[in-house]
């Protein structure tokens, strides 16, 4: 099995893949997009070129009303995803990962990897999940 997170942001989207035979998440070179367009192009051209079983996407908590206007763009995007690809959207919970990722990384926190970081670090909680359930 392989999976691709996504950590999507309106401009950059981080990116980390795992397969079967890894034991963690690797993290990818992050996708700079002008839009959501350009993002499923591009996705659906790098699933294209290497095939995924699973999509992941991050989705932040709706705790902080300021985040309401992301939440609602993640949302828009997974179905979009999921149509442009053929694969299922799975939603997992992202609170802290950017976070996370800029205390993992030795890298300034604008650095786009960070983003790549923060994809890798969804990855993470959906694997601990899975060996939960």
């Amino acid at each position: 099995m392989k999976v691709l997170a996504i950590d999507y942001g309106t401009r950059t989207l981080g990116l980390a893949v795992w397969e079967s035979s890894l034991s963690f998440p690797l993290p990818k070179k992050p996708i700079r997009v002008k839009n959501d367009d350009e993002a499923l192009a591009v996705l659906r051209a790098m699933i294209g070129a290497e095939p995924v079983d699973r999509l992941l996407l991050g989705l932040p908590e709706e705790r902080d009303p300021g985040q309401s206007w992301i939440v609602r763009k993640i949302r828009a995007f997974g179905p979009r995803l999921e149509e442009a690809t053929g694969i299922p959207v799975e939603w997992v919970p992202e609170a802290f990962t950017t976070r996370e990722a800029v205390g993992a990384s030795s890298r300034p926190a604008a650095d786009d990897t960070v983003d790549s970081l923060a994809a890798a670090a969804i990855l993470q909680r959906w694997l601990e999940k899975c060996s939960n359930d």
